[in-house]
């Protein structure tokens, strides 16, 4: 399971544990669920927001994966302003996400995740219970003049398979990060895979939940593709067998 889902999980048992003692929820909404920062910018907004009936703590800090429980010790160069805010019930609020200038790869997208946790303020019960909630979400910095468009990127991943091995693999050769929300198999019944990344210029092996269809030559791919907007486009691909396979 990846660190995001991770989050996100333990974000859904916090919530599910609350409700369960007397309707306590998190209060912590974030508008988009990635974003993209352009290199050119001197900053990007990052819209939070308190929909619950008490007030409450939100702190943001970026990682680049890690774990580490020193957020002092987290070296990446951005920079949120504020990074520590009360939210009243109701209360919106702006917060400024800034690059602080350190080298970056020019040639290709960096990823980060920005992390949100919602505390209850001092003072503040929650039907006796003290809820955190703590949600990752990707920030992709993406250098001027890069090549070619992003939202083309997932139609240009190479895929081969090994059916012996159940697994798949793709080659990004573009400089832009590609997200999938799914990828299925025709053919295949299994339930397929969520949350699949493959890095610019990189790759990904995946394995694969159950046996991959014993195709001659070729298997077809269904995906679906995170644009820059965090919305879904459907496309489709071939994956060819692997030397050997």
């Amino acid at each position: 399971m990846s660190r995001a889902r991770r989050r996100l999980a333990l974000a859904c048992a916090f919530a599910a544990l609350a409700a369960s003692a007397g309707g306590a929820r998190a209060d912590l909404s974030v508008d988009g669920t990635r974003f993209i920062y352009p290199a050119q910018e001197k900053a990007i907004t990052l819209r939070v927001g308190n929909p619950g009936s008490a007030p409450i703590l939100v702190q943001i800090w970026l990682d680049q994966g890690e774990a580490q429980d020193d957020l002092a010790r987290l070296r990446v160069p951005f920079t949120p302003m504020p990074p520590l805010f009360r939210l009243d019930p109701g209360e919106r609020k702006a917060v400024q996400l800034r690059y602080t200038g350190e080298p970056l790869p020019q040639d290709r997208e960096s990823q980060f995740w920005i992390n949100f946790m919602d505390v209850p303020a001092a003072g503040e019960r929650r039907d006796g219970l003290k809820v955190q909630i703590s949600l990752s979400m990707k920030l992709l910095f993406r250098p001027k003049g890069l090549a070619g468009e992003p939202r083309k990127a997932p139609g240009e991943l190479r895929w081969t398979y090994d059916a012996a091995g159940s697994a798949l693999a793709a080659e990004n050769p573009t400089p832009y990060s590609v997200t999938l929300r799914t990828l299925r198999v025709r053919g295949a019944r299994d339930a397929g895979l969520e949350g699949v990344t493959v890095p610019p210029y990189g790759s990904a092996r995946l394995a694969w939940p159950g046996p991959l269809p014993r195709a001659a030559r070729e298997l077809t791919l269904d995906y679906e593709a995170v644009d820059d907007l965090g919305l879904a486009a459907a496309g489709s691909a071939r994956a060819e067998a692997a030397a050997g396979s």
